[in-house]
């Protein structure tokens, strides 16, 4: 085994020194004219050595959805979706469906750790059988494929309850047994991860394939490293022109930085807004406080308001300023008259319905129970 583990880190260092970016990510290749893609942390079988090998595709298909499943594509062997606070760490981009497309396999891995444990321990899926009814129901394709014109998975429907047994015979655990992920002392139980992770990968890149116990040790050290608020920013918000303002620092849930951003277009509309948190270099992004604001003012029931059927693009034409302080000034952008449904409050008339002070905003005790999650 350590003679398998030293060769895999050889070749992965041979491999690496041909790698190149292409859409993004970064490639790595098998030779200098860079025609076979290599992928050292994806294991397939190989049916004439009958051997795992890192996984080899010409580049020429590569990005052909055709020859080259999503999976293995966007490295995101479980074919995750990308999270509704923003970006995995390593999440370059998404497609319309919303499937994460990572820079490189390392960070794909690591996306699916985190995900299973999330299903397992904060959804409270933990039995086999109720695991893979959530990442695999049998209601979906195999491999998140689209159906045919006549309604039919090209490669059949997923079996929740087998891909259960499949994991829980290697294990010697049944598919109703409760599943301990972590020991005594909270480490994650790295064995039995992988061998979960290896059964979704199966089942979602349609290949026979396996990763080791230390690529997903490797990727869960991936958490100590950190990005800056302006690479997520950059990443996150896809308006030519961002607006970003530091609100406050050391919040509750260890988050260390609090952000007011704005997404706007080239002739200064505004299109997107978000809080965006910072705990340690992890970043997430929320609307939460926006809302809140609206629901403060009864904003939604505004007449110029309660007719606009896209949530957010109404909430863009509440008006938020902010002062040093955490004093926000937050109301409806008024031609004329104030509507009679706003208080007033008898300050800032002319504009703003002010409403939100330094001791308001404190007591919303942002980030929420629901964004420190």
């Amino acid at each position: 085994m350590k003679n398998f583990i030293a060769l895999l880190l050889l070749t992965s260092v041979f491999f690496k020194s041909y790698s190149q970016d292409f859409k993004k990510q970064v490639l790595t290749f098998t030779d200098e004219k860079k025609e076979t893609v290599v992928i050292p942390e994806f294991l397939v079988y190989d049916t004439n050595t009958k051997e795992y090998k890192p996984h080899k595709v010409p580049f020429k298909d590569f990005y052909d959805y055709k020859k080259n499943p999503l999976g293995i594509r966007f490295f995101n062997f479980g074919c995750i979706k990308t999270k509704k606070s923003g970006f995995w760490l390593g999440q370059i981009d998404k497609d319309s469906k919303g499937h994460a497309i990572f820079k490189e396999p390392i960070y794909g891995i690591r996306a699916m750790v985190m995900l299973n444990a999330e299903i397992i321990e904060e959804r409270n899926k933990n039995t086999l059988l109720k695991f893979f009814n959530v990442y695999a129901p049998s209601t979906d394709c195999v491999g998140s494929l689209t159906k045919d014109k006549d309604g039919n998975c090209p490669k059949g429907y997923n079996k929740p309850d087998l891909y259960a047994k499949k994991v829980g015979d290697a294990i010697g655990l049944g598919i109703n047994d409760k599943l301990l992920i972590r020991d005594k002392e909270g480490n994650l139980d790295v064995k039995l991860m992988t061998l979960i992770m290896n059964e979704v990968a199966q089942f979602e890149t349609g290949k026979k394939c396996k990763f080791t116990e230390e690529t997903i040790l490797r990727a869960i050290n991936l958490d100590n490293e950190t990005i800056s608020i302006d690479d997520f920013v950059k990443a996150n918000f896809k308006m030519p022109k961002i607006k970003k303002t530091l609100i406050g620092q050391n919040f509750q849930c260890e988050y260390k930085e609090v952000y007011l951003v704005e997404g706007f277009t080239v002739d200064e509309k505004l299109k997107e807004r978000f809080m965006v948190y910072n705990r340690n270099g992890i970043f997430i992004k929320s609307d939460d406080f926006i809302k809140w604001c609206a629901e403060q003012i009864s904003f939604f029931e505004i007449p110029e308001i309660e007719n606009i059927d896209d949530n957010a693009k109404s909430l863009n034409l509440l008006q938020i300023k902010y002062e040093n302080g955490l004093n926000f000034l937050v109301g409806y952008e008024i031609q004329s008259d104030i509507p009679e449904n706003i208080p007033d409050g008898g300050r800032y008339v002319s504009k703003y319905v002010s409403f939100i002070q330094s001791d308001d905003v404190k007591s919303y005790n942002f980030p929420t129970a629901k964004e420190c999650k």
